[in-house]
């Protein structure tokens, strides 16, 4: 049996009192990028597993796992961002980026909650964001 907090047994198994969990609430830093980045990236690497659990849980709940997945493939996401301001609003907050979109700037608004400490986007309204984007 390993005995060594800091070297485990299998990787990844880190069990060590000191390691402290990922914060995932704060939706301007989650591993030192912004939600959004992190959604982008996420849509890049077709990382579909991810996306569905940063989804809310009312839309997990609506749809299926094909049909989210489905939602942001059309979405189109991967275009470069920047994030310009995060407003603390009822439910939540709303993020708004900078975006390129064949090359024209644009505002894309990214509304997100949080649930159970971590930051989701709320699929419906994200995707009548989307939607206003000029392609």
């Amino acid at each position: 049996m390993n005995s060594d907090p800091i070297r485990p047994a299998i990787p990844g198994d880190y069990t060590a009192p000191d390691l402290v969990a990922e914060d995932w609430s704060n939706p301007n830093l989650i591993k030192g990028s912004s939600f959004g980045h992190l959604l982008n990236t996420a849509y890049r690497l077709k990382n579909y597993d991810l996306l569905i659990r940063l989804t809310d849980s009312t839309s997990r709940n609506q749809f299926q796992e094909k049909e989210i997945i489905d939602h942001y493939r059309s979405f189109g996401l991967g275009f470069q961002m920047r994030l310009l301001s995060t407003t603390t609003v009822a439910n939540g907050y709303t993020m708004n980026y900078e975006v390129q979109v064949n090359a024209t700037k644009q505002i894309l608004t990214l509304p997100v909650v949080v649930e159970r400490d971590t930051c989701r986007v709320l699929l419906k309204e994200f995707k009548e964001h989307i939607g206003l984007l000029r392609t």
